[in-house]
């Protein structure tokens, strides 16, 4: 398994910290390869909006250990800069989905785990959070469960879902509603310490053969018709063809 190497940890740690903060950047987005930093022109986190400036650091495609220890050198290292982050894009961990139950992930669990904390008590300003449909960033939403919303995330308004997606999740009965037991859960958790979630925004692009993309919406619209959030928002991109069903076409799943 690769780690990060020194290098890395030292680019991380020190060199680029000065670059970081010459700007007040207000998004930021992580995935296996890649962190970006960019500055809306209103300042408000709106990704979607002209943006003034951006900064790009690439690197090789890493494992979810060292990537755990990327997203942990930064929280450490990048306080200041992520004090002022408005969004907060994570993910995703395209060809890592695993059992997260199996054991010998547990060092996985642990240090990414640990690292999402620490990433979600430096985004002191961050009103919205984007987690992928992947089981890695699953532990996002556990945390969102078991942490104090005053301290993790502490001005969260907005919660996206499924981003990153892009057709190449596939859910049994069992992982779509683990996913979906957690939001509730979360939500329920913020709306009794007085830190209400405004919106849940679904995401990426889904599949309309797998039916799981229409059970998300009926659990979405029961957290709004439960109080848990104000709204439910569906802005997902619906395919009449994924990867999966492509596959399935070519006959090749069965060898899967």
């Amino acid at each position: 398994m690769k780690l990060l190497t020194p290098c890395c940890g030292r680019l991380l740690g020190n060199s680029i910290q000065p670059y970081l903060k010459q700007r007040p950047y207000d998004i930021v987005s992580f995935t296996t390869n890649q962190l970006i930093l960019a500055q809306s022109e209103e300042g408000n986190g709106d990704s979607a909006a002209k943006l003034d400036s951006v900064f790009a650091l690439y690197f090789p495609e890493v494992e979810p250990l060292p990537y755990a220890d990327v997203l942990d050198v930064l929280a450490q290292n990048s306080t200041s800069t992520l004090s002022k982050i408005r969004r907060c894009e994570l993910g995703p961990a395209q060809g890592h989905q695993y059992d997260p139950h199996e054991s010998e992930n547990i060092e996985t669990i642990t240090k990414f785990s640990a690292a999402l904390e620490r990433l979600g008590r430096a985004l002191v300003k961050t009103t919205t959070l984007c987690i992928p449909g992947d089981t890695l960033h699953y532990l996002a939403i556990e945390l969102l469960t078991e942490q104090a919303p005053l301290s993790f995330f502490p001005e969260l308004t907005i919660l996206g879902v499924g981003a990153g997606n892009n057709g190449l999740t596939k859910y049994t009965e069992e992982s779509a509603g683990m996913w979906w037991n957690g939001v509730e859960e979360a939500l329920m958790r913020r709306v009794r310490a007085g830190k209400q979630v405004n919106s849940v925004v679904l995401e990426g692009k889904w599949c309309t053969r797998e039916p799981w993309t229409h059970a998300w919406t009926r659990r979405v619209m029961q957290c709004h018709k439960l109080g848990l959030t104000k709204k439910a928002i569906d802005v997902r991109t619906l395919v009449g063809a994924c990867h999966y069903c492509q596959l399935d076409l070519l006959g090749i799943l069965s060898w899967l």
